[in-house]
This record gives C-alpha cells, sequence and structure tokens, in this order.
C-alpha cells in the first residue's frame, strides 16, 4: 500500500500550526464599508459558482447543485441562481467549476432543463482536481477494488483552474474584468452583486468581500482577521478560544464572519499565477469508508480517514487593495448543509420566503 504522495500526515499537521491570537487583529474599519451605491454595468462581471461538491451529507446521491429546496414550487439550487442571474440582463457571462465526481451529471441536468432559461453559450463548466485521501498511518486506501479513494481538492485553485481554461480568454474578450465567486450552496448570494462591483469600480480594487456579523463564538463560521495590513480568513476551527469568543463591550472582538462572497480583479488572479505562489493545505479528519481486502473478499469497514483540501480565501493575503462590505445575514446568507437541524433544506426554504430573489 502506498504512502500519502503529499507526505506522511504528522509532517503536513506540522506546516499548519495553531493560530496565535497576537498574530493578527480586526480588520481596520477605514477597510470596511457599511454603504455605497450598487453599479448596474454587470458586462464587466463574470460569476463563478463553486459546484464541486455531492449531496451525500444531504442524503442526495447526485450533484449538491441539482438538490431541491422544499419550497412552494420545488426548485433546484442551480434553479435559483440561474434564475436570479436570468432577472439581472442578457448574455452575462457564467463559470461553473465541477468535480469528475459529478461533471457529466451536472452537465446533463443543465441541459434537460435548458439552463434555466440562460443560454447554453453564456454558461461554461470545467473541472478541479481530486485528490487521494488516507488512513491514520498516511496510506491510501481503496474505495472500489481497482480503485484508491479520492476527494475533491477543495476550491482553493477554482480561479487558476478558470484562468488555464479557455473561459478566461472569452471572458476577456467580452470585457469582463472581475470575477464573483458564489457557492452553489448559498441560495441566498446573489449573482452579479452590484455593491461588490462597485467596490472594484469605484477603489480600483484587487478584492472585495462580503461578510457577516457574527452573533454566535460558538458558530462555524470563518473568522476575518488583518495581518501586517493583509486581509485574511481563519477557519473557526483553526482559532483559539480566545479569537473565537473574545469580546470589546457587547460585540465579538472579531466580529466579522466568512459568507464565502467575495469578488476579485482578474488583473489580480493574472499577477497571482504569474508569481510564486503556492496554496497551503487544510485537513479534515472524519470517518468514512475504506475498503480492505480479506480472505472472503473485499469488504468495506468504517475507519478514521484524513482529507486534503486548498481553500480559495487563501488567495486574500496576497491582495494589494481589498474592502470589506458588511452585509445582512438575512438577504445573503443561508447555506444549505445538513439534512436536519441548522443549516438544513427546511431552514435554508423558510429564509428563502422572506426575500426576493430578483
Amino acid at each position: 500500500m502506498n504512502k500519502h504522495p503529499l507526505a506522511e500526515v504528522k509532517q503536513i499537521l506540522q506546516q499548519s500550526p495553531a493560530v496565535n491570537p497576537h498574530d493578527f487583529s480586526p480588520v481596520s474599519n477605514d477597510r470596511v464599508v457599511h454603504e455605497l451605491s450598487p453599479s448596474h454595468h454587470f458586462e464587466k462581471m463574470g460569476v463563478l459558482i463553486l459546484a464541486g461538491g455531492q449531496g451525500t451529507r444531504l442524503g442526495f446521491e447526485g450533484p449538491k447543485g441539482c438538490f431541491e429546496l422544499p419550497l412552494d414550487e420545488k426548485k433546484s439550487l442551480f434553479q435559483i441562481h440561474f434564475e436570479r442571474i436570468r432577472a439581472k440582463g442578457p448574455n452575462l457571462s457564467v463559470a461553473i467549476m465541477t468535480s469528475p465526481l459529478n461533471h457529466e451529471a451536472t452537465l446533463a441536468y443543465l441541459q434537460a432543463n435548458d439552463y434555466f432559461g440562460l443560454s447554453s453559450s453564456q454558461v461554461d463548466l470545467y473541472q478541479q482536481e481530486l485528490i487521494p485521501m488516507c488512513d491514520d498511518h498516511g496510506y491510501l486506501f481503496y474505495e472500489a477494488p481497482d480503485k484508491i479513494a479520492e476527494a475533491p481538492a477543495g476550491n482553493g485553485k477554482a480561479l487558476f483552474y478558470l484562468y488555464q481554461s479557455p473561459i478566461w480568454e472569452k471572458w476577456r474578450q467580452k470585457g469582463v474584468e472581475y470575477i464573483q465567486v458564489v457557492p452553489v450552496d448559498n441560495p441566498l448570494a446573489e449573482p452579479f452583486d452590484g455593491e461588490l462591483l462597485a467596490c472594484h469600480v469605484e477603489n480600483h480594487l484587487d478584492l472585495a468581500l462580503k461578510c457577516i456579523e457574527r452573533v454566535d463564538p460558538e458558530e462555524k463560521l470563518g473568522v476575518i482577521v488583518e495581518k501586517q495590513g493583509k486581509l485574511m480568513i481563519r477557519e473557526y476551527s483553526e482559532v483559539s478560544d480566545a479569537v473565537r469568543m473574545g469580546r470589546s463591550g457587547e460585540q465579538l472582538t472579531y466580529y466579522l464572519g466568512n459568507s464565502g462572497l467575495f469578488s476579485c480583479s482578474m488583473d489580480y488572479i493574472e499577477r497571482l499565477v504569474d508569481g510564486a505562489f503556492e496554496m497551503p493545505w487544510h485537513l479534515a479528519h472524519k470517518k468514512g469508508k475504506r475498503l480492505i481486502s480479506t480472505p472472503d473478499g473485499w469488504q468495506a469497514e468504517e475507519a478514521w480517514i484524513w482529507k486534503f483540501e486548498t481553500f480559495i480565501f487563501d488567495i486574500f493575503p496576497y491582495a494589494d487593495s481589498y474592502r470589506v462590505i458588511v452585509g445582512d445575514r438575512k438577504n445573503c446568507f443561508a447555506p444549505l448543509k445538513n439534512l436536519s437541524g441548522p443549516d438544513s433544506p427546511e431552514v435554508v426554504a423558510e429564509a428563502l420566503k422572506h426575500v426576493s430573489l430578483r
């Protein structure tokens, strides 16, 4: 059995030290935008929908974007996003990052539904990579008798894959200057967000981030911070209790939380690609199934496994100019994560009933 190609798990863990609260500070007030007039020059923006995941945690077999929410008129996540895009104007530029696990199913679903009113010529798909998983000893394992277990390698390189695809030049020729990133599992995310676009147009920024206020220190929400004047996001699992729970009066000291909604200039991505840039790895330790060979044949067993991912927000510290918009949670953030409880289909559907999706 082969060792994981990245190296021993322990060695990788040593590359991800615990975050020291003295390493960074809250985002400075001059970087935070509370009000601005939206721009409607949507032809300057392309929307990238991150949709590489499966609906496994939702008990759904298929691409997560195809999952239907229990609304009065059932709609899938893709349908909600596409209908909102259609309402913003004709022939806007849309890309979807899939994975080898769901690419064909995603394409077939969109084609069968006529792209929910969009033109097939304005929607382009491309794939992210998979990476092998390993067990607690750093060994690869099988998910089928002839197949090493693999998982999507996170969304960290989404913009780099986009740059390497024909889509990049297509967008350049159409006059696209900025890219907005939208997670497929957040149907409240506004595609072609005029506030994000206005931030770029008015301030010539590398990066604009729409965040939400953290109200519960135990919420599994990334924390937005600055380090030496650079924007960073720390995963909730990677910060100390002092950072996660610290307060300044009634408000959490680190009160800005990551919504996953941001935009960046294409020039900025080109600079990153041309530079010596490597994405750091993040690790997830969870129980899963692996196949083992026995005298009676292949059998599945439950085991602790390691997943390796890159996160797209790790490009943020390389932005020379940025602003953070504080969004209204009830209007922009309702991620679909779990089959029941918080972030479940019923909770997300209820949130959608109270907002206009046009």
